[in-house]
């Protein structure tokens, strides 16, 4: 007698403990080498069936529920490795049909439903589903159609349990067949993005399906413009951040870099305005973009991109215009001027965790930053800067302030780089005259003249 026979007999004569036994056996791992796996599978898939549900009656109809599970589990395992043969064996798998219902019926009841099966079986279902899908465009429709799609809401659940990798693994398969309309994608990545909002340990799929989303997918810029809450569109932001500091890592798209450019002059005059005038998550969101942007303009595979925008270089040179002239007014409560005095800067001073979490803290630094990228080498931009007077807020910057780090060295890149080749420029720079040392709190209170530190004896 066949083996699918002879599994099919054990099942009528509801002997669970030897069928079970046969299921485990070496003959059945080495009959899904042969040419017997199209029968075994379908045996397989109505075993399987029939566990889901008899497991699914009330307990005092069921034999018993654990040799059930058992069988499930085994039934599960033998499904998963026999989609390792090829599409044939995936496409007869999700073909299968018994009493009306389908195999992704089955599915469904064992991974959404509340089965009595053990968390191992519904872990073997789902790296069963996941090999399923695996290259092989019919079978994600059928997957995606009959079974993810109908409990997407469901799978932000799923992806925070030790099954997360397996269900990121379909998602990201899935994804690549590009079978997703938009809207499925923003899901997905709302998904994903909270399994990183709350800190769950993610998986390697998890990186992967990013990684393709911002380098790779085309509609990445409706798809940001629609994730709620808006946090997560910051915390998008900050993963493409990180991405790009790596540099092995891809590239990311260009039009995702261009939506980012366009993203930042939209809401860009957002971070001058108070807190109670504006959502607060946007300052923060455009300062997320604008590092994003200063760090692309210091990259090779980005900066002709965006030094070719002119009104991106405008709009950031007008901005920094802004908060340096904002900076200049004298108000205890003005978050841009900038921070010289000892007081301010000294670790246990209490204004000093306050500043840091100011939206203004770096702002004005990472502004001449980016302009001093963009600038490099670019005539029409070092123009600009001249009739702008953008080179003026930069010329008016080079003195320390604890608000901006590193400001000082940036400003005198971006002199640097707005002059060379530019006589313009150049001459703007020489007919510059020395009316006196720049006063300085610090240089004050700490008595310093011509390099030398003079101690108070008071």
């Amino acid at each position: 007698m066949s083996i699918p026979n002879q599994l099919i007999d054990l099942l009528k004569a509801g002997e669970c403990g030897q069928l079970l036994d046969s299921l485990k056996s070496p003959e059945i791992t080495h009959h899904l080498k042969s040419d017997g796996v199209f029968d075994l599978v379908k045996v397989i898939a109505t075993l399987f069936h029939e566990c889901i549900c008899l497991s699914s009656m009330e307990t005092s109809e069921a034999v018993n529920v654990s040799h059930f599970d058992e069988l499930a589990y085994e039934c599960c395992r033998l499904l998963r490795n026999s989609c390792a043969v090829g599409k044939t064996v995936q496409n007869q798998i999700a073909a299968f049909e018994l009493d009306s219902h389908t195999i992704f019926d089955a599915i469904n009841v064992l991974l959404f439903d509340q089965s009595k099966l053990s968390p191992k079986t519904r872990k073997m279902c789902w790296q069963f589903v996941a090999n399923l899908c695996v290259q092989n465009d019919a079978t994600q429709r059928l997957i995606w159609s009959k079974c993810i799609a109908p409990q997407l809401p469901q799978l932000n659940c799923v992806c925070q349990t030790e099954n997360s990798r397996e269900c990121t693994m379909i998602l990201y398969n899935l994804f690549l067949s590009e079978i997703l309309s938009t809207s499925d994608v923003k899901m997905v990545v709302e998904i994903l993005l909270q399994c990183f909002l709350d800190r769950h340990e993610n998986t390697d799929f998890h990186q992967l399906f990013m990684e393709h989303l911002i380098t790779k997918y085309r509609s990445i810029a409706p798809v940001y413009d629609r994730l709620m809450p808006a946090d997560k569109r910051l915390h998008l932001i900050y993963y493409i951040g990180e991405h790009m500091k790596v540099v092995r890592h891809d590239p990311i798209s260009t039009p995702l870099l261009q939506f980012i450019c366009r993203d930042f002059k939209k809401k860009s005059d957002c971070v001058l305005k108070t807190a109670t005038a504006v959502d607060t998550i946007h300052p923060h969101e455009v300062v997320a973009l604008l590092e994003v942007i200063a760090r692309a303009s210091a990259d090779e595979r980005y900066s002709h991109v965006l030094a070719s925008d002119s009104s991106l270089f405008i709009n950031v040179g007008c901005l920094l215009r802004t908060v340096h002239e904002i900076g200049k007014q004298q108000s205890d409560s003005n978050i841009f001027a900038p921070v010289q005095k000892l007081n301010q800067l000294a670790p246990n001073s209490s204004d000093d965790t306050s500043i840091e979490r100011d939206i203004s803290y770096q702002l004005k630094s990472t502004l001449i930053r980016t302009l001093a990228n963009l600038a490099y080498k670019h005539k029409e931009n070092q123009d600009l800067a001249r009739e702008m007077e953008f080179l003026v807020a930069v010329l008016d910057s080079t003195a320390l302030d604890a608000r901006n780090p590193l400001i000082k060295e940036w400003s005198i890149l971006a002199i640097r780089n707005l002059c060379e080749g530019n006589a313009e420029n150049q001459e703007i720079i020489r007919q510059l005259t020395k009316v006196g040392d720049s006063k300085s709190d610090i240089i004050s209170e700490f008595y310093l003249d011509l390099g030398s530190l003079r101690i108070n004896p008071n």
